[in-house]
């Protein structure tokens, strides 16, 4: 695959390429068209013009591959906790004022919240309406399909509230992505039901994240747990000071 992390876009490649940008990426298209007693050479070329077409590469007569370095693969965010994930069941009583304002004590930034029971769009428009004038940049939205969960209800939505990154639908009659070109306000209706914190894992290529800062971060880290806290459905008062993210 290769990341275009400023386009946030991705493109499956064949093998074939791959080799050619890992093995032979310091020879020349000669060279590797030597490499491989000029068989492929038809192949070779449509891969340079794949790759010339997505402006993924531009041919040079330089050969001093030292003025074409690498980008740095260090990855270093300054905040104890960059996401979080918050259960919601029918027992839930969350404060959200509160958990927000502790969110942005550790820096978390971006967050998703899991919504197993069916809730009206008021729920969402109270909770939505707390991020004003808070630091946090996104929010995803996994909500239970229900009455209110039509195209239109969820476009207003997003629209209304640009955080919004992905705004999921679980247990529909039916499966079907409605992605924004801005790559923000996605809408996803998905069969699947979610019911409790054991269904882990949505993935889909419609949500896929694609910029520089999660690319490098996944090099090292797992993207979904990595500097993550949770706040359970049941969230029980913290006995020790003020805090109530325990997890």
């Amino acid at each position: 695959m290769i990341c275009d992390v400023q386009r946030g876009s991705f493109h499956l490649i064949p093998n074939g390429l791959h080799e050619i940008l890992t093995v032979h990426r310091q020879n020349s298209v000669d060279a590797i068209k030597a490499f491989y007693h000029f068989q492929y050479d038809e192949t070779i070329e449509e891969y340079f013009d794949f790759l010339i077409a997505n402006e993924f590469g531009f041919y040079s007569d330089q050969a001093d591959l030292a003025l074409f370095p690498d980008i740095s693969m260090d990855w270093e965010v300054p905040f104890e906790v960059t996401n979080a994930i918050i259960d919601v069941d029918a027992q839930s009583q969350h404060d959200y004022v509160r958990i927000l304002d502790q969110f942005e004590q550790v820096g978390c930034r971006h967050f998703q919240i899991r919504v197993y029971v069916e809730k009206p769009l008021s729920y969402f428009v109270s909770l939505l309406d707390s991020l004003e004038n808070r630091r946090i940049i996104s929010v995803e939205l996994l909500i239970k399909y229900g009455e209110e969960t039509t195209l239109e209800n969820l476009k207003t939505l997003t629209d209304n509230y640009p955080r919004i990154h992905n705004l999921i639908v679980h247990g529909a009659s039916f499966n079907r992505i409605i992605p924004d070109p801005s790559g923000m306000g996605n809408v996803v209706f998905v069969e699947q039901e979610i019911s409790n914190e054991t269904h882990c894992g949505l993935i889909s290529t419609a949500y896929f994240s694609i910029n520089l800062a999660t690319f490098l971060e996944s090099q090292k880290h797992n993207t979904c747990l990595n500097r993550k806290i949770s706040v359970d459905a049941f969230m029980q008062k913290c006995t020790r000071g003020s805090t109530i993210l325990e997890k």
